[in-house]
């Protein structure tokens, strides 16, 4: 059972080249993905009990063509946000905290 877990994470990998988002994973089948990034409409971010416990998630890109979306599986937690950020820029940023940044927006005075 331990080589099929390493061969899972032999194979997980992902990455931005040019105007699409690529990733990889799979055990006995591997799996390319090959998004265009202007594509993508929304992200999901998700866990299970274990994923969580590993710190992992997996990053689902949503697309308007297709119901269930293309899953990203097995980031780190703390990398994933950004990652989605970079990949396809303009749909988490307003939900995303950055360090030393206000954890609240300036008041604005009306005239």
């Amino acid at each position: 059972m331990l080589w099929l877990a390493r061969d899972a994470y032999r194979n997980l990998g992902h990455g931005v080249d040019g105007p699409y988002l690529v990733a990889r994973s799979g055990t006995f089948s591997r799996d390319t993905l090959a998004l265009r990034r202007e594509a993508i409409a929304a992200w999901t971010l998700s866990t299970s009990p274990f994923t969580r416990r590993a710190g992992l998630v997996t990053l689902t890109a949503a697309v308007a063509a297709g119901e269930d979306g293309y899953r990203i599986p097995d980031l780190a937690a703390t990398e994933a946000p950004a990652f989605a950020a970079m990949a396809a820029p303009g749909i988490l940023e307003e939900f995303l905290t950055y360090p030393g940044a206000p954890d609240h927006l300036p008041e604005q005075r009306l005239p």
